[in-house]
């Protein structure tokens, strides 16, 4: 690889289709350093701010989504891939890449079939057990495909298809545990509980852990990634009568890693590359997955005793508060989670990633 190459990295929407793309990312760029990488991505999803803060330029492209069911978005949504397939035609005539490489996403779909018209190589990374419509349809027309499992190679073409892993953000792990605490300005021994609220379709898990925060807080602090739009409304009144201890913030973006160092449990939503980042800092985690794919990765977590499940459906704030006392009081527990889940989820192969590039 050299100068006149440039790779167009494409995902958003959510940050679970970018972040471990941001691993892989800065991987390719430290191998090759006159490489240009550019990212295309989402104008109302969460991924812009973390793009722009690595370093990549963004751009925008239309993200229709293709629903499995009947529904009047369908046809508006036609609309909107066909505008997006023009404009990917564009990016590629204008970007002139060498190498597209996402890991799902609805936005990367259009540019990954222009790029098939185009002859421009493509390469999808799977990040959970099981793969969703995005990547179903860009591994038709993929060079190579990777996954992170071997039980996920029966859902693509064995013939392009290689397991290699999952990828982390570069900073994760460069923080220490005092560094975290000083960050977060807890200067007490209590735990530390970090909640990823953030994503899409986490009211769930908002709710639930406003509702549990009462029944933690005289022996815990919470930090709470709550959402741009969640913020104000769910956070006010805890934030007022527990200062100090209830840390609600928007969007953790450059202090994730502070985060993570600081945390002792983390609860989280059960997208597989959010929980490779806690793998590969060996915490102990409850995970509430969405229904649906997350489901697979926790089945699969849960056969290796690596973390624990609550139910969103069958749970309260109550339940959930009783639950994460219990291991806040098992540091032991909280150990062997950690372990657990450090050995059930394997970090990237990266010469192997070097390779395929």
């Amino acid at each position: 690889m050299h100068s006149r190459y440039k790779i167009i990295f494409s995902g958003g929407g959510t940050l679970g289709s970018v972040t471990p793309l941001l691993g892989l990312a800065s991987l390719l760029q430290n191998k090759y350093p006159e490489a240009e990488i550019v990212w295309v991505g989402t104008s109302t999803g969460p991924e812009k701010a973390v793009i722009e803060a690595a370093g990549y330029r963004f751009l925008v492209l239309p993200a229709a989504k293709w629903r499995r069911y009947w529904s009047l978005r369908n046809i508006s949504d036609l609309g909107i891939g066909l505008a997006a397939f023009w404009r990917a035609n564009m990016i590629l005539w204008q970007e002139q890449p060498r190498l597209c490489i996402s890991a799902g996403a609805y936005v990367s779909v259009p540019l990954h079939w222009a790029a098939w018209l185009h002859g421009v190589p493509t390469w999808i990374h799977q990040l959970d057990v099981e793969p969703g419509l995005a990547n179903r349809l860009m591994a038709r027309v993929a060079r190579v495909i990777t996954v992170a499992l071997p039980q996920t190679v029966q859902f693509f073409s064995r013939r392009k298809t290689v397991v290699i892993g999952n990828f982390t953000r570069p900073d994760i792990g460069k923080s220490s545990v005092a560094t975290g605490r000083a960050f977060w300005q807890i200067t007490d021994n209590d735990p530390v509980v970090l909640v990823l609220g953030g994503g899409t379709g986490a009211e769930r898990v908002n709710e639930l852990v406003t509702a549990a925060a009462p029944h933690l807080l005289g022996n815990a602090h919470i930090i709470h990634s709550l959402g741009p739009e969640r913020s104000a409304q769910l956070a006010r009144s805890l934030s007022t009568q527990y200062p100090g201890r209830y840390r609600p913030v928007p969007f953790l973006g450059p202090s994730m890693a502070q985060a993570y160092a600081a945390a002792d449990l983390v609860v989280t939503r059960g997208g597989f590359g959010t929980l490779t980042e806690l793998a590969a800092l060996s915490k102990a985690a409850i995970v509430i997955p969405i229904p649906g794919h997350q489901q697979a990765n926790v089945r699969y977590f849960l056969d290796k005793k690596a973390l624990i499940a609550v139910d969103q459906r069958l749970t309260d704030g109550d339940h959930l508060a009783q639950v994460i006392r219990h291991l806040l009081q098992q540091p032991g527990l909280r150990s062997q989670l950690g372990a657990h889940l450090h050995a059930a989820a394997p970090s990237a192969d990266t010469a192997r990633a070097l390779a395929i590039a």
